[in-house]
Parts: C-alpha cells; sequence; structure tokens
C-alpha cells in the first residue's frame, strides 16, 4: 500500500504495464480511456476495476488535473473488498463513484450500440437504393462482394437488461441510497462495488466488440459508401440543378459525403467524425477547459490531412460534389454544426464562385493549386524562411545530402506539404484571432456578423485596395531599372505597379496579415497577404493596417542592411531617428513628446508597430484635413507615403501642409522634366516611345 502523487498530465499505468494494484482516488480526476471508452474517474472513484489481475492494462489511465491515489494489492476480488473494508468512513463515497462509472460506461455502451444498429439500416436502405440512382444518373450498377462479409450483430446481453435497470436506479437514486443503504456498513458497500466491478467488465467486454464489429464494417463497407456517395452526391446536384430557387435546396450527410470523398484511412474516418459529433453536441463549445481544448486540437489535427488529401483528388477529378467545395472553401463540415440557414448561404456562395480574373485574389485552395502547379513559390515559415532556404538549412544540419536537396527542390508533393505546414496551419489559426479557441471547421457559434456583410469576395478586397491605392497612390509601385541600349537608354529609373496576392483563408476570423513583401530574393514579385474568407472586423481598417506593415517590411528588404540607418535616408531610417532621438527634437512639443513617450510603451517599443498605427491615422483622418500627427511624423509620411494629386491639391490650402507638400512637388517636377526629356529624344529621333517609360510618365501624374 502507497500513497502517489501524481502531476496533470502524467500517465499512471499504460498499456504496457502488469496489472498488480488498485488505486483509489483521493484527489483530482482521473481519465480512463482506450478504443473502447473514454470516462473520467474522479475523487472516491477506483481505478483497474475493469482490469484482470497479472495481465497488461486493456486501458490506459491519465491524470487530467494533479490527483493523489492510495494504492493497494491487487490479486483478486478479494483485494477490492479489503480496499473497501479497510476505509469504512469513505466506503460510501467508493460506492457511489463505481455506480457512477458503471452508470456512464452503460449509457455511452447503448449510444455506440444503437448508432451501429442505424449504421447497419442505413446501409441496407442504400443497398437497396443505389440500383435506381444509377439508372438515374447513368452510371453503371456493380456489386459489392465484400458486403457479405459483415455479420450479423449478436443482440446484447446488458442493454435493457434487468441489469442496466439495476444500475440506472442506483445512480438516479443515489442519495436516497448513500443515507438508507451504503451508511449501514461497510460490507453493504463493498457488495456494492463488486456487483458494478463485474457488470463493468460485461460493458467493457461488449464495447470492445462493437469497437472491432465498426471496424470490420467500415472496412467492408467503404468501396460501397465511397461508390454510393458519388451517385448520390450526382443525383443530388440533378435535384439542385432542377429547382429554381436555391432557397429549396437541402444539404444532407455532408460529412459522409466528404469523409468518403477524401478516401482516406478508416481510422481517420472514424475518428474525425467522432470528434466532430463529440464537439457539436458539446453544450459550450467555445469552452476553454482541457478537455474542449484536446478535441479541438485533435479536429484541427486531422482536418489538415484530410485537406490535402481533398485537395490532390481534385486535381484529378473535375467533378466535385458541392459539399466538397464548400469545405475547401469555407471549412464546412456538417450541416448541423453549420445551421439550416447557414449552410444554404455556404451553398449559393460556393455555387457562383467566380475567380478573380487577374488571379491576385485567391481562396486558399487556389493558392494551393498555384503552389502546386508551381506558378509560385511556397511561403515563408515561422522563421521567416522559405523552402529554399529551408532545404539549406536542412542539408547545414546533415538532415538531408546533397542529392537529396536538389531531389526536393524540384519536388511538388514536398512543396505542398511545405506550404500546408506552415502558411495554411499557422496563417488559419493566426486569421480566426481567438487562438485559445480556435477550430478550423465552421461552426455557427463563431458567426459574429452576417455572413453576406463579412464575405470577402474578390469585388470587396479589391475595391478597398483600390480606395487605398486612389490616396497612397505609390503604394505598390517598385523602383526597377530601364535599359535599352539601341534607343540610347543607358539606365532609367521607373516605378511599376506590383499587385499583391490576397489569400482567403477557409475559416471565420477577425485578423488579417501581411505575410511577406516578395517573393525569395526577387524583389519584382507580389507580397503576400491573408485573411479570413468571413472577416468580422472593420475591413478598412485592416487593410490598412496590412498596408502600413507591407509599407515598413518593403522599404527594409529594398534597403537591406541600411534599412535603420540615417545616412542612407529612407522611411524606416528617418522613423527609426526620429522615434529613437525623439527627446532631443526641437520640432517636438512637450506635449507631443509626452504623448509620443505613451504611444511607444503602448506598441512596447515596437518602431515598425508605431508606425502601422501611425500610418492608418494618416491614411483615415489627415487625409480629410482632420490633423492627428505631429509635424515629424507628418512630415516623414508625406515624403515616402505622399498623397494622390487630388488629396495633395486639397491639403496644400492647409500650412501644416504647405510646406511638405511644396517640397515633394519640386521633387517630382524634377523627375517629370527627366521622363520628359526622355521621351522627346525619342520623338525626334522617330523611335517607339517604350512602355516602361509611358507608365512612368503617367505615374508621375498621380
Amino acid at each position: 500500500m502507497s500513497l502517489i502523487e501524481i502531476k496533470k498530465g502524467q500517465i499512471i499505468h499504460g498499456l504496457e504495464d502488469e496489472v498488480n494494484t488498485i488505486d483509489i482516488v483521493l484527489k483530482g480526476t482521473i481519465k480512463m480511456f482506450s478504443d473502447c471508452i473514454d470516462v473520467n474517474i474522479s475523487t472516491g472513484g477506483i481505478l483497474g476495476l475493469g482490469e484482470t489481475p497479472n495481465e497488461k492494462y486493456l486501458n490506459t489511465y491519465q491524470a487530467m488535473t494533479d490527483a493523489t491515489v492510495y494504492s493497494y494489492k491487487y490479486e483478486s476480488d478479494n483485494d477490492i473488498e479489503k480496499a473497501i473494508l479497510s476505509n469504512p468512513k469513505i466506503a460510501n463515497v467508493l460506492a457511489s463513484q463505481t455506480v457512477q462509472l458503471s452508470c456512464n460506461a452503460y449509457v455511452n455502451l447503448k449510444k455506440k450500440y444503437e448508432k451501429m444498429l442505424s449504421n447497419i439500416e442505413e446501409l441496407r436502405k442504400n443497398e437497396k437504393e443505389y440500383p435506381t440512382l444509377c439508372a438515374l444518373v447513368g452510371e453503371p450498377c456493380r456489386t459489392f462482394f465484400e458486403l457479405y462479409n459483415i455479420e450479423e450483430l449478436k443482440q446484447s446481453e446488458i442493454i435493457n437488461s434487468w441489469r442496466a435497470n439495476f444500475v440506472t436506479e442506483l445512480y438516479k437514486n443515489d442519495a436516497k441510497i448513500r443515507e438508507n443503504f451504503y451508511g449501514i456498513n461497510a460490507s453493504m458497500c463493498s457488495g456494492t462495488v463488486l456487483v458494478n466491478a463485474t457488470l463493468f467488465r460485461k460493458i467493457l467486454a461488449e464495447s470492445k466488440y462493437i469497437y472491432e464489429y465498426n471496424l470490420n464494417f467500415m472496412k467492408s463497407s467503404a468501396n460501397f459508401k465511397s461508390i454510393f456517395l458519388k451517385v448520390k452526391a450526382k443525383s443530388e446536384q440533378l435535384k439542385r440543378d432542377s429547382f429554381e430557387d436555391d432557397e429549396n435546396v437541402v444539404i444532407d450527410n455532408a460529412i459522409d459525403v466528404i469523409l468518403e470523398y477524401a478516401n482516406i484511412d478508416v481510422d481517420l474516418k472514424i475518428r474525425f467524425k467522432e470528434n466532430v459529433e463529440k464537439y457539436s453536441a458539446s453544450s459550450n463549445r467555445t469552452d476553454t477547459s482541457d478537455e474542449m481544448r484536446i478535441l479541438r486540437r485533435d479536429i484541427a489535427k486531422d482536418f489538415y490531412s484530410i485537406y490535402v488529401n481533398i485537395f490532390k483528388k481534385t486535381l484529378e477529378e473535375e467533378m466535385v460534389p458541392i459539399e466538397v467545395t464548400m469545405f475547401l472553401m469555407f471549412g464546412f463540415i456538417d450541416e448541423k454544426l453549420a445551421g439550416e440557414e447557414y449552410t444554404k448561404e455556404l451553398y449559393k456562395l460556393a455555387k457562383n464562385y467566380e475567380s478573380d480574373e487577374d488571379g491576385k485574389v485567391v481562396t486558399l485552395v487556389e493558392w494551393l493549386r498555384m503552389v502546386y502547379d508551381e506558378k509560385v513559390e511556397p511561403s515563408r515559415n515561422e522563421f521567416d524562411a522559405d523552402y529554399p532556404t529551408f532545404l539549406r538549412e536542412q542539408k547545414a544540419h546533415g538532415e538531408i545530402s546533397d542529392a537529396e536537396y536538389n531531389e526536393l527542390l524540384e519536388d511538388k508533393e514536398k512543396k505542398l506539404e511545405f506550404e500546408v505546414k506552415n502558411f495554411f496551419t499557422l496563417g488559419n489559426r493566426m486569421s480566426f484571432g481567438r487562438i485559445s479557441v480556435f477550430i478550423p471547421i465552421f461552426d455557427k457559434e463563431n458567426v459574429q456578423k452576417p455572413l453576406d456583410v463579412s464575405y470577402m469576395s474578390k469585388e470587396v478586397i479589391n475595391d478597398i485596395l483600390n480606395k487605398i491605392k486612389s490616396i497612397d497612390y505609390s503604394l505598390f509601385y517598385r523602383e526597377t531599372v530601364f535599359s535599352d541600349v539601341s534607343k540610347g537608354i543607358n539606365q532609367l529609373y521607373v516605378k511599376k505597379e506590383i499587385m499583391p496576392y490576397v489569400i482567403l483563408f477557409p475559416n471565420l476570423g477577425t485578423r488579417s496579415s501581411m505575410w511577406q513583401e516578395i517573393e525569395g530574393r526577387r524583389r519584382a514579385t507580389p507580397a503576400r497577404m491573408l485573411i479570413s474568407i468571413f472577416h468580422f472586423e472593420d475591413v478598412e481598417m485592416s487593410f490598412l493596417r496590412i498596408c502600413g506593415e507591407y509599407r515598413w517590411e518593403m522599404c527594409k528588404t529594398v534597403q537591406g542592411a541600411y534599412w535603420n540607418n540615417i545616412k542612407d535616408p529612407s522611411l524606416t531610417s528617418e522613423y527609426c531617428d526620429y522615434l529613437q532621438f525623439y527627446k532631443k527634437n526641437s520640432q517636438l512639443s512637450t506635449d507631443q513628446k509626452e504623448k509620443l513617450k505613451l504611444q511607444l510603451k503602448k506598441y512596447s517599443n515596437n518602431f515598425r508597430n508605431v508606425f502601422i498605427a501611425d500610418y492608418m491615422t494618416y491614411m483615415k483622418f489627415e487625409v480629410a484635413g482632420s490633423l492627428r500627427l505631429n509635424k515629424v511624423t507628418r512630415g516623414i509620411l508625406s515624403t515616402y507615403c505622399a498623397f494622390s494629386k487630388p488629396f495633395r491639391e486639397k491639403l496644400k490650402e492647409n500650412p501644416q501642409y504647405k510646406e511638405v507638400l511644396a517640397k515633394y512637388d519640386n521633387t517630382i517636377n524634377s523627375q517629370q522634366v527627366l521622363i520628359s526629356n526622355v521621351i522627346k529624344k525619342l520623338e525626334s529621333q522617330g523611335a517607339e516611345i517604350p512602355e516602361d517609360v509611358i507608365m512612368q510618365e503617367k505615374f508621375l501624374k498621380l
């Protein structure tokens, strides 16, 4: 006998351990689990009642909280009786907890048994319906001999038996029985524990039978279910296409259609579906308890495996069920979890979706296809390393050879894996916003605004970006060098607009992000911005923040090692110098210095975040003549993030902008003179004016 202290998360007994003790839980909660059962045993419960002495444990016992147990030798049921009788003061609690354990296990068994019966009934119904559906959609009707491997389900000896009724009534009347029965003496309690221990073992045996039967059932029916659901999906789509109004559309058994389309392992299919059902049945799905956190984590882990499997399959098949499209676009998995109203809305959005003509606003699945087709390189990971850099690091650490490096560098599958593991999983969680309750599947409880308002269509995204560009006209322009020796142009600096990719992540979220400003080391490549496909924050403010971040990061990339060196003037170097030495700046008043001090404290002295906040103020308020920035901040922003010409003309009347805008106009005028001279020279030679030169002339007029 011994008293044992156990830390949260610690495994008390594992499957490799031999049963030689029973343990009374004195404090805390212990989880008993296996493929067949999952129950919690709290204070007063007994560990090991379902085990056989001197054999390996059939279940794992793990502490869900810090716990204390007292262990007793266990060689036979006599030892259980001795343990009860040696604790007469808590014998009634031990009996009560054992009844609760048996009752919970019975309820769990009954649910699984009834669900198994329902699945069998559904299979037989589908078998009968299959030939008719094949004729309806023009598919050949096949014979599935493997269905004959499914044996008849044995009748349960426990369900609805006197044993079940007995333990159920014991549990219902626990308070009375504690007082009037258990309280008589400890022998009453030990007898109750032993009777329930015998019942518990029978329940475990039947639970194991149901689990194994279900595995065989799933494997034997997998091929038929896959073919049937494809045919069913075609027939359902024919029905939907015949409806004049999408309001009459019905989405049913979506999770089965999606999982069967995925063609994944039976174990993964069962586990994921059970976890989704468990999550859906929870009364508080946003609970931050360990149990819900682990459940959400397990769902997320399997979600990405299923997503990639489905994505790869869509590369090969043209006919994709609408449920699968909804899954890929929105993370939709179950019509009950999404709710009837939202399911219909998602159906309409998926059915009517059209890709962006310019290919810049894309859904996550469209983006993965671009990566897989090698139209774009995979995105950087959380350590800001792109795919080639990641492979070089692996090679440097001896994890891969030179030959493997060269092979992996061109491996489409590995590129996709890298993108999913980093960009998708990290970006999906981050854009969701509420990390502690993150779930990648569509849940109506996470909807914070009407979907039609929060849906980030290509029109919404492009309208917002065009509005921002109409103010900060040079936002997405990059400086490049144009040369055409045949026309006498050796070196001419011109600006080219390179619009960013905006990737719509399949979740309901509140955050957006500027993931990276360029691809690899090539400066003339689009930035990558991400946002939830249903975004619940102010869209304009979200993109202003992203654009401010883009401004900062792009300047750092262009400036390289000199990004914060004031000897090489730039947006970042001047801003860093201004924030670092603001206390000595004579252009700032005492109040302005104090305000800046508080701002730096608010953003933890992160100069980039201070700039982003100022940029948002500049774009939202200063452009409208509502002056909120100090002279120094306004001067830097007006130099490197100048307003477009219409706004500059309006602000020239304001004394606070007059000087800085005059200086900016002088810079633009000198550049216009230069480009004008180049054009005149080419016209005098009768030469065709290059497109880059024409674009530069237009840019200087913005």
